[in-house]
């Protein structure tokens, strides 16, 4: 008796029309990749960019579905591709390019007989990587600039609003090398209240609202790019702390002259830390204090190119009398003025007060009406490298992307 009947009856069942029993099925396709805007892709190849300042990262650039049980990946490339991918499965690998990579490689799909390839041609570029946008912005100045964007864009030197950006950020290149960081935290100090129109932001630990704080060092003009992209985190010491109280006393900040029922006399804000914030490019000193007068809030802004800020408000009492004394600032008067702000020459470093108040009366020859309420900001800019010449002009921003390279 013969089988062959039999067999022809198994295949039968198994597949009642017989059109797909031996059909011959490829290992893995290779469906049409979808790259960043800023990647071509033609004729298997990709043409991509790598950085010098870190790893380039292309989530899910290549996808492969696997058929069969397993294909092998052969490839030259230092992308970190697996060597094997087990199916049935769709995958989509990440293609990590190493920073400096420039040249040509592959990576080959194969199992048995049959096999695909991909080719990788990368081009080296003075980018961020991982981002298709950044922010030329194009100062002019002299000296250091305490400079920081907030989340909205705003860009500020010295606590002073100077211009607007388009987005934020916190990865700063200049000639090619990053600048050192920091996420400064912001809070308002006394939510709801608005002086001179804005609410009352300073620094407090651990806020939801940070601010990108850096450091740049301006000799005429000079550009800096702003990329969209988190802080990285930085391995330094410190910037050395200053110390607010300190200040305060040496240069009167505070001093108010108010009637008592005995006797007229200068009242002093006795002031106590709060508390600090360390950071590579700013150390932050916050003390608090109050008088008969007035109360102060005070943060020393400590950075580690010998200079330093102090940003203060005060809250004067509600009750109105007359005063002949008032100091924000100075044991003496101002020696002249530099643009909006007040000079105060020291011993080896200069003071720049900037308020919406003069800083020094005393004796005055006629008796004015005190403060009430809230005022400030007040900052005053410390220098001690002497080659501070007041807060930077905006020149110039622009937005450039990054397109496709072939």
């Amino acid at each position: 008796m013969s089988f062959f009947p039999f067999l022809v009856f198994l295949i039968s069942v198994a597949s009642p029309s017989g059109d797909y029993v031996f059909r011959s099925v490829q290992p893995a396709s290779l469906p049409q990749p979808s790259p960043p805007p800023y990647v071509a892709f033609r004729n298997g190849t990709f043409y991509l960019y790598s950085s010098p300042f870190g790893t380039w990262r292309y989530p899910g650039l290549i996808p492969v579905s696997v058929n069969g049980p397993l294909i092998y990946i052969n490839s030259d490339c230092p992308f970190g591709l697996p060597t094997y991918l087990r199916g049935p499965g769709g995958y989509e690998l990440d293609v990590f390019v190493p920073p400096g990579y420039q040249g040509t490689c592959r990576a080959e799909l194969l199992y048995g007989s049959w096999s695909a390839e991909y080719v990788f041609k990368v081009r080296e570029v003075d980018w961020y990587p991982d981002v298709d946008v950044r922010a030329a912005v194009a100062l002019n100045g002299s000296g250091w600039q305490f400079l920081q964007v907030a989340p909205d864009g705003a860009l500020y030197a010295w606590g002073v609003e100077i211009g607007q950006l388009p987005f934020s950020g916190c990865v700063v290149e200049r000639g090619g090398v990053l600048a050192i960081t920091q996420p400064m935290p912001y809070t308002e100090l006394a939510p709801g209240v608005l002086v001179n129109g804005s609410p009352m932001w300073v620094p407090y630990p651990q806020s939801g609202t940070s601010l990108a704080s850096f450091l740049l060092d301006l000799r005429g003009n000079g550009t800096f790019y702003l990329y969209p992209a988190p802080c990285l985190k930085v391995e330094a010491p410190p910037a050395p702390a200053v110390d607010p109280i300190a200040e305060a006393s040496a240069n009167d900040i505070g001093l108010m002259g108010a009637p008592t029922p005995t006797a007229y006399v200068l009242a002093r804000p006795k002031l106590a830390v709060a508390y600090r914030i360390e950071g590579p490019v700013a150390t932050v000193v916050a003390a608090n204090g109050s008088s008969i007068a007035d109360r102060i809030y005070i943060y020393g802004f400590g950075l580690p190119v010998d200079m330093h800020m102090l940003l203060y408000y005060i809250y004067f009492t509600p009750t109105a009398y007359l005063t002949s004394d008032l100091v924000l600032f100075g044991s003496k008067p101002p020696a002249g003025r530099l643009g909006p702000f007040w000079v105060f020459p020291g011993n080896g470093t200069t003071y720049y007060y900037l308020g919406p108040m003069e800083p020094y009366l005393r004796s005055a020859p006629l008796p004015f009406g005190a403060p009430r309420g809230w005022a400030g900001p007040f900052i005053v800019v410390a220098d001690g490298t002497g080659r501070w010449g007041g807060l930077p002009q905006v020149v110039s921003v622009a937005v450039e992307r990054l397109g496709p390279w072939s």
